[in-house]
C-alpha cells in the first residue's frame, strides 16, 4: 500500500518515506479517491498515515 512496509517489517512505514512522500518531493501533486473513512480521530491505520501526506483527499 504505497509504503515499504511487509509482513516481516509492518511498521516501516512509520518510519521510511512512503511513495507518496517521495512523489511530493520530487515536486508531483498528491491525490486519493477512496471509499474508505480515513480522517477519523480513532481511525490509526496505515491508511490513515499516508492519506493525511496527500495534497488532496476525495
Amino acid at each position: 500500500m504505497l509504503t515499504f512496509a511487509d509482513e516481516e517489517y509492518p511498521d516501516l512505514y512509520l518510519s521510511r518515506p512512503s511513495l507518496v512522500n517521495m512523489m511530493k518531493q520530487a515536486g508531483y501533486k498528491t491525490f486519493c479517491i477512496t471509499n474508505q473513512q480515513t480522517m477519523t480521530k480513532r481511525n490509526t491505520s496505515p491508511l490513515r498515515t499516508v492519506t493525511l501526506r496527500l495534497d488532496r483527499r476525495l
